[in-house]
């Protein structure tokens, strides 16, 4: 008895994007463990192809290379991509929402705009978290648009694919209030001893100690430890010279973003 649903309520709710994929790799290869292991592996390997177009359209080839080959070893990548969890379907997605606007900015053409928005809009139905990043990208458009007059019907036709994408999610938000809550209501907590110490936990997990939840880390490890953090602090160098040097050279790739 198949029906369209935008999140799943059980397990205090799920949206619903990688329930469908999923859903569809099951119904061609079955649902073993090593099935659905490989169908994160893929997801991965995806990820790992937006990220280096992502790259490549900011910067250059080599950037995007560069990008490729630390995601590629790095611990968390790896580590999600052999987990079955919607956090994995929600990376790619992320991905490839930038590139849309990515490409979208610097090539113009309504086929793009559109494409940005509608991945934009997937977002909402991939992970909460990605939830930041859809509202990222869409104030970025408003605020492009305020500056940049000659993208503006672009910007519009992006906000109008995404908001038609949104447009499901949203009615069930409004209409289930309760059930669309349940998981950040559980989860979240606001007195001024728990954030503090939170806050103060996240300051160590960078470089001291990480989650001692051994299922989806090592546990203790640090989230960037020194080789994540060298990474860090060279891309974000390399970003920022790069960004410098495009106001200096109009054609440069990253000229249409500064």
């Amino acid at each position: 008895d198949p029906r369209f649903v935008t999140f799943f309520p059980e397990n205090n709710g799920r949206e619903s994007g990688w329930m469908y994929v999923l859903a569809g790799w099951i119904s061609l290869l079955g649902r073993d463990i090593a099935s659905l292991r490989l169908l994160a592996a893929f997801v991965g390997l995806l990820t790992l192809a937006a990220v280096y177009r992502l790259g490549r359209e900011l910067f250059d080839r080599w950037a995007g290379l560069g990008a490729l080959a630390a995601l590629s070893v790095l611990f968390w990548h790896v580590m999600i991509s052999s987990h079955i969890v919607r956090l994995n379907f929600a990376l790619l997605l992320v991905a490839l929402a930038a590139l849309g606007w990515a490409r979208a900015l610097r090539r113009g053409g309504a086929m793009r705009w559109a494409r940005a928005g509608l991945l934009t809009g997937a977002l909402a139905y991939s992970y909460f978290a990605a939830w930041g990043i859809l509202a990222f990208l869409l104030l970025g458009g408003l605020i492009l648009a305020v500056f940049r007059p000659e993208q503006r019907r672009g910007i519009a036709l992006a906000w109008g694919a995404a908001v038609l994408v949104i447009l499901p999610q949203f009615l069930y938000a409004t209409t289930h209030t309760y059930l669309f809550t349940t998981r950040s209501s559980t989860v979240a907590r606001f007195e001024a001893t728990t954030l503090l110490a939170n806050v103060l936990a996240w300051l160590r997990a960078w470089w001291i100690q990480g989650d001692l939840d051994d299922h989806y880390n090592l546990s203790g490890r640090a989230i960037l430890g020194l080789t994540g953090s060298v990474v860090l602090i060279v891309g974000s160098l390399a970003a920022s010279f790069d960004a410098w040097r495009a106001r200096r050279a109009p054609g440069g790739a990253l000229a249409g973003f500064v």
